[in-house]
C-alpha cells in the first residue's frame, strides 16, 4: 500500500492519498480545492487517480472533489445521506471500494454531521482488520468532532449519534489500528485537537478526554456546552460542497491593476482586502479596506467577512505574495478575484489618492483613557471562551466573525476601542467598523495579552 498525508496549515486540514503500487492506481481522501499537490504526487509515483472520497460535507473549506473529477475522471465517493447534487458514487455503511489490491470500506459514523463516514483502509481484500482509519471529523487526536455546526437544536441528537459511532463502532476495533483524522490543531471543527497528526485507537482510548467520560449523558453534556463560535461562512461551505463547487481548472491569476483602476473598481462595488500586518494598515490604508493580515488565519477570516459573490481586490506587502493569497481565498470559496493593487500602498499614495489612519493605543493607555472617560465604548471581539476567562468591565462582546452582521449593536455616539487577544482580530474588526461608517475607532495593540501581562484590573 502507498499512503501519504498532506497537511494544510491555516485551515489545519489533513488529506490523504491511498494507492496500490501493483495496480498503479490511487484514491484521494478529503482533497483541498487546489489539487495540484495530488496530481504532482500521483505523477511522481506513476499512479492514476481513480477515486476521490469525502468523509462528509466539509464546513470550513471548499473541497476539491469536483476539481479532481474534472481533471482526472476520478469517481467521487460520498455518503448517500449527504444528498450530493453532483455525479457521484453513493456510499452506504460497509460499502467496500477496491483501489487495486487495497480496499477502502465506508463506515457510517454520524455525529459531527448526519452523513459523516470513517474510511477503514485494508491492505488487501482478504484482510479482516483495517490497518488505518481515516476518521474525517469524527475522531481527532485528542478530541472529537463538534456536533453544533447544524445549529443548537440538532446538537444533542448528533452528540448521541457521535457517542454511538465512537463506542459501538470505531472503538470495537483493535488498539493497534492507526487513526488519521481530517484536521489537526487549530481547526475550528473541534476544541482541543493535539499537535500530533496521527495516533492509534489504543492511545486515543487512553488519552482522549472525550473517550473517557463516565457515561453517555456526561459525554453529551460536554459536547453541547461551551462550544466555540461557528464562523458564518461554514453554512455556505456545506452548501457549496453539496452542490459541487465551481470547477476552476487551475488557480486564478488576477491581473495587476493601477491605483486608478483599483479606485474605479472600488467605486463599482468591489472590496479591497489589505493583507499587510496591522501596524502597517494602521499607519496608512485605502479607505474602506478590510484588514486581514496574511498568515495562518487569513483563509478563515476572509471567509468570515467576504461573500462568495463579493468582488475582491487584494493589496499585499509584496506583489509576490499574491499567488498564495489567491490560493487561500479560493479554498474558502472567494472566487471573484478582480485583481491586485500593483505596487501596494506606495502606488496608491503615489497616485495622490486619499489614505486613512487607524489610531492604535497600548493596553495601559486604554486603561488610562477609560479612567478619564475618553473612550466611550470597548468592543471585545474574542471568542466566548476567551471572554468568559476574563474581560474588561462594561466591554461589549461581539466575536469578530459575527461583527459584519451585528455591528449595529456598537454605539456610534463616541470613541470606540476595539480589543482582542493580540491585535490581529481587533484590526479586522476596526476595519469593519470603519467601513460601516464609524469614524472614531481605535485599535488596542497586543490586546488582552498585554492587559493581563501588566496585571491590569479585570473586573467582569
Amino acid at each position: 500500500m502507498l499512503f501519504h498525508q498532506f497537511f494544510l496549515e491555516g485551515l489545519a486540514h489533513a488529506s490523504y492519498l491511498v494507492g496500490c503500487e501493483t495496480a498503479r492506481c490511487c484514491a484521494v481522501v478529503d482533497p483541498q480545492r487546489d489539487i495540484d499537490l495530488y496530481l504532482d504526487e500521483a505523477q511522481r509515483l506513476g499512479l492514476t487517480i481513480t477515486h476521490t472520497f469525502l468523509t462528509h460535507l466539509h464546513a470550513d473549506y471548499v473541497a476539491g472533489h469536483c476539481e479532481l473529477a474534472a481533471r482526472t475522471g476520478a469517481a467521487i465517493c460520498i455518503a448517500r445521506a449527504a444528498n450530493a447534487q453532483f455525479e457521484h458514487l453513493p456510499l452506504d455503511d460497509a460499502r467496500r471500494i477496491a483501489i487495486g489490491s487495497v480496499v477502502i470500506q465506508a463506515l457510517a459514523t454520524p455525529g459531527h454531521t448526519p452523513e459523516s463516514m470513517t474510511l477503514a483502509v485494508y491492505d488487501s481484500a482478504s484482510a479482516t482488520v483495517p490497518t488505518r482509519l481515516l476518521t474525517g471529523d469524527t475522531l481527532f487526536i485528542g478530541d472529537v468532532g463538534r456536533v453544533d455546526l447544524l445549529g443548537p437544536q440538532h446538537a444533542e441528537n448528533l452528540a448521541r449519534q457521535l457517542h454511538d459511532s465512537l463506542f459501538n463502532k470505531l472503538l470495537k476495533l483493535p488498539d493497534e489500528v492507526e487513526v488519521y483524522p481530517g484536521h489537526g490543531a487549530g481547526s475550528l471543527c473541534a476544541r482541543v485537537i493535539c499537535d500530533e497528526r496521527s495516533s492509534t485507537l489504543g492511545r486515543q482510548r487512553r488519552e482522549n478526554y472525550a473517550l473517557n467520560f463516565p457515561s453517555q449523558d456526561a459525554f453529551i453534556r460536554s459536547m453541547v456546552e461551551n462550544v466555540p463560535e461557528t464562523p458564518a461562512y461554514f453554512i455556505r461551505m456545506v452548501r457549496q460542497n453539496r452542490q459541487g463547487p465551481r470547477v476552476l481548472g487551475g488557480i486564478p491569476q488576477p491581473p495587476a491593476l493601477s491605483a486608478r483602476q483599483v479606485q474605479a473598481r472600488l467605486a463599482a462595488g468591489a472590496v479591497l482586502v489589505d493583507t499587510r500586518p496591522q501596524a502597517r494598515f494602521a499607519a496608512a490604508h485605502v479607505p474602506g479596506a478590510y484588514s486581514i493580515g496574511a498568515g495562518g488565519g487569513f483563509s478563515t477570516w476572509a471567509g468570515s467577512v467576504l461573500g462568495e459573490e463579493t468582488a475582491v481586490l487584494l493589496l499585499a506587502e509584496q506583489d509576490d505574495q499574491i499567488p498564495i493569497l489567491v490560493r487561500q481565498l479560493v479554498r474558502v470559496g472567494c472566487d471573484r478575484l478582480e485583481g491586485y493593487l500593483a505596487g501596494g500602498i506606495d502606488a496608491w499614495a503615489g497616485a495622490g489618492l486619499p489614505l486613512r489612519h487607524l489610531p492604535q493605543i497600548s493596553a495601559d493607555e486604554l486603561r488610562q483613557r477609560l479612567r478619564r472617560r475618553e473612550i466611550a465604548h470597548v468592543v471585545d471581539v474574542r471568542n466566548d471562551s476567551e471572554w468568559n476567562a476574563g474581560h474588561i468591565e462594561a466591554a461589549l462582546h461581539i466575536p469578530v466573525g459575527s461583527l459584519p452582521q451585528r455591528y449595529r449593536e456598537v454605539p456610534n455616539d463616541g470613541p470606540v476601542a476595539v480589543i482582542c487577544a493580540a491585535g490581529y482580530r481587533s484590526s479586522l474588526a476596526s476595519s469593519i467598523l470603519l467601513q460601516r461608517g464609524y469614524d472614531n475607532v481605535t485599535n488596542v495593540m497586543n490586546g488582552m495579552n498585554a492587559w493581563n501581562e501588566q496585571a491590569l484590573p479585570l473586573p467582569g
